[in-house]
């Protein structure tokens, strides 16, 4: 019995012994869970920031796919207009051109008789001699009339003046 008194363990240290063990266990399985969930943490942290890496990467194609078709489009448009207005400014400049040139012939044919016109521009040169010789006698009479004014009142300061002094 002696051997068996050996393995006779008293309820109370038994007691005290699982205890030890049990919380020596709930310490370590709180340090593993605590450990865990630090991993779990800090992989969770990788997978969302690549997926939101990729998002930004996606989205990043998409918009400069987006952009890329509607720049496009605003330039087949922009030059489609341009297009329009040049040959709009062509057809004018066109139109224009047969329009000068239909006036011209036909003033030239039915409006403006040449030899009137060649007579009438004699006339106008000779009635402008006409009126610069008029303006000139004109002229010279009004610079006579001052002089012949002007010697006129010379001679009467001069009598003026010889009559004070006698």
């Amino acid at each position: 019995m002696a051997s068996l008194l050996r393995f006779a363990v008293n309820p109370v240290e038994l007691r005290n012994a699982i205890k030890i063990k049990h919380d020596l266990a709930e310490s370590s399985r709180l340090v593993h869970f605590i450990a865990a969930r630090k991993i779990q943490a800090w992989f969770r942290g990788i997978i969302t920031r690549n997926h939101v890496r990729k998002l930004h990467e996606n989205a990043t194609v998409l918009q400069r796919h987006w952009r890329g078709y509607h720049a496009k489009m605003f330039i087949n448009q922009y030059l489609a207009e341009r297009v329009r207005q040049m040959w709009q400014h062509h057809y004018n400049n066109m139109a224009t051109r047969i329009q000068a040139v239909w006036r011209g012939y036909w003033s030239r044919k039915t409006q403006i008789n040449f030899l009137q016109l060649q007579q009438w521009l004699r006339n106008v040169y000779t009635k402008n001699n006409e009126t610069l010789e008029n303006m000139k006698k004109f002229r010279q009479g009004e610079l006579e009339h001052a002089e012949s004014a002007t010697e006129q009142e010379a001679m009467l300061w001069i009598l003026f003046i010889l009559f004070k002094v006698k």
